[in-house]
């Protein structure tokens, strides 16, 4: 008897140790520790995107308990056609936009509260709907503001999160940061550096630049909202899944289609059918939105490689480990520049050599000096500090840019190059200690760009 009771008690113990030191395998959430509680951020351009993407997940994650908060960047006040379906009127000023981006917010209300999340859970920043591009480049410095269509240079909404916030980039950054400080989400739903809308890739480069400023890691998830052609039929299809974009295969994404319940596709599909201003003017585009399945897309951060000796253009090798993750979106083309074979960038990388880093741009077609290519790099350093670097190339010509304080005068040290590629070879003296790099790459006929590289983090 006294064996056996003696093992009962170690097992009864063995079990209770277990339990307290893992509540997570028994299904049950830590409130601290070092196991985090899953948090769901979801952070949407404008008004209708957190549910056209992830508005599946948010309804099972609400279901399931898990927290989730929504952060909608703009409200949506600078879709001409939706403002003037919505006001009846042809010519605009700018009340008009500013009477769309009220009514747009409180369709994203009623379209989260129908998937189950209560209003004190989104966020609306009030960033200037089709400006967000130029917070990114142009006006990032606060003291040079951007105007929007909507008549304001700064939030112009008492409901928004940080009213009278300037319309720049420093403040998007202070906006996602304190947001992402004080709600620590342990996984981040963000729209996909390749689409095609400027604010849906400038957005994705807004949160990855400041996870990146904050060291901050987390899961990250991107949806896709806005292809050329895509999603295929513009239609409504609940038994059918939502599938990638050919063109967006085998490029370095893993593409996840995650299936929906029935209920789940039924609150999407509810939820969608909120937005009233939009259904106006492109209901087919939102229904086609309506599958079996929601698609998510998740990377790798590449690590830059280090090289002894600089690199050669013979060296075809080094340059396909390089960009193997690189993503290029190809689809900015227009018929006129397919049919002139301009060189787009097929891809945008660097190396390490020594005191130097390489940047290496790769083309589809010969390099001509018809077109110019803009690389922007973000280096961003232990104490918190990012320093920018910006260069103009056409030909061999380098030509550095200065948009904003942080820029770099960085001229490079040498640039070689065959019929498709560029080595440039920057001097590293400023950028000594640099522990990351989110860059990309743009191809410009004049003042249009007509293809780009989507914005990657490079490790050092």
């Amino acid at each position: 008897m006294i064996p056996s009771l003696l093992l009962a008690v170690i097992l009864v113990g063995a079990g209770l140790f277990i339990f307290f030191a893992y509540p997570q395998w028994f299904g049950v959430n830590v409130p601290a520790g070092d196991v985090p509680v899953q948090r769901v951020l979801v952070v949407a351009p404008h008004p209708d995107d957190e549910t056209l993407g992830p508005g599946g997940m948010i309804a099972r994650a609400v279901k399931q308990g898990t927290p989730v908060r929504v952060v909608v960047v703009t409200y949506g006040d600078g879709f001409a056609k939706a403002a003037q379906a919505f006001t009846g009127k042809r010519s605009l000023t700018a009340a008009d936009y500013r009477r769309l981006g009220e009514a747009r917010r409180l369709e994203t209300i009623r379209a989260m509260e129908t998937l189950g999340l209560p209003e004190k859970d989104v966020i609306f920043l009030g960033y200037p709907d089709g400006g967000t591009r130029r917070l990114w480049y142009n006006n990032w410095d606060c003291s040079h503001p951007y105007t929007g269509i909507n008549g304001a240079d700064r939030v112009p909404y008492a409901s928004a999160w940080k009213p009278g916030a300037p319309y720049c980039g420093e403040s998007v950054v202070a906006a996602l940061t304190n947001i992402i400080a004080e709600y620590k989400p342990t996984d981040i739903y963000l729209p996909d550096p390749g689409d095609e809308h400027p604010d849906h890739w400038a957005v994705n480069a807004f949160v990855q630049y400041t996870l990146a400023e904050m060291n901050y890691r987390a899961n990250l998830y991107t949806y896709l909202v806005h292809r050329s052609y895509w999603p295929e039929p513009l239609i409504a299809e609940p038994g059918k899944p939502l599938r990638p974009p050919k063109e967006m295969l085998g490029i370095g994404t893993k593409w996840r289609e995650v299936p929906l319940s029935k209920e789940e596709i039924d609150l999407k599909s509810r939820a969608i059918h909120c937005y009233a201003t939009q259904e106006k003017v492109m209901g087919p585009f939102l229904r086609a939105f309506i599958r079996s399945t929601e698609l998510y897309g998740s990377f790798n951060v590449p690590v830059i490689p280090n090289r002894s000796e600089p690199p050669a253009l013979s060296g075809r090798e080094d340059f396909a480990s390089l960009v193997r993750d690189a993503r290029t979106d190809t689809s900015f083309y227009r018929l006129f520049y397919r049919l002139e074979r301009l060189p787009d960038l097929s891809a945008v990388g660097m190396l390490r050599q020594d005191d130097r880093l390489w940047l290496v741009l790769q083309t589809e077609q010969p390099l001509s000096t018809r077109v110019a290519y803009r690389v922007d790099m973000r280096f961003f350093f232990p104490d918190g500090k990012v320093k920018r670097l910006d260069y103009e190339i056409t030909g061999r010509q380098v030509q550095v840019q200065t948009p904003a304080p942080n820029n770099l005068d960085l001229p490079p040290a040498q640039v070689e190059g065959d019929a498709h590629r560029l080595l440039i070879a920057i001097p590293a003296g400023q950028l000594q200690g640099a522990r990351a790099v989110l860059m990309d790459g743009e191809t410009y006929l004049g003042k249009i760009m007509f293809d780009k590289t989507d914005y990657r983090l490079f490790d050092f």
